[in-house]
């Protein structure tokens, strides 16, 4: 299966490309979403998505407001900015 980034998400770690897609999911929605909302848009179990969920949560990269919305943190932008400074020569 290649995703719209090129690769094949079969041959890489299934838990952490499903990482990734729903840290993508968030990132890109604008608003947070539910742990339902997001296993049906990502055609994944409820119990599989809110485990993925917890990890990203740990890892800071989401979070989980009162109403069990998550949303995208900017842990990502702290992680790639270095790189995106490097990329640019400054």
């Amino acid at each position: 299966m290649n995703s719209s980034n090129g690769y094949d998400a079969t041959r890489i770690n299934s838990t952490f490309s499903k990482r990734f897609r729903i840290f993508e999911a968030l990132a890109s929605a604008g608003c947070g979403r539910g742990v339902s909302e997001l296993a049906r848009e990502l055609e994944m179990t409820q119990s599989n998505e809110f485990r993925l969920l917890q990890t990203l949560t740990r890892l800071d990269y989401v979070r989980r407001g009162k109403d069990r919305i998550y949303s995208a943190t900017f842990q990502a932008w702290r992680v790639g900015w270095p790189l995106r400074t490097q990329a640019l020569g400054a």
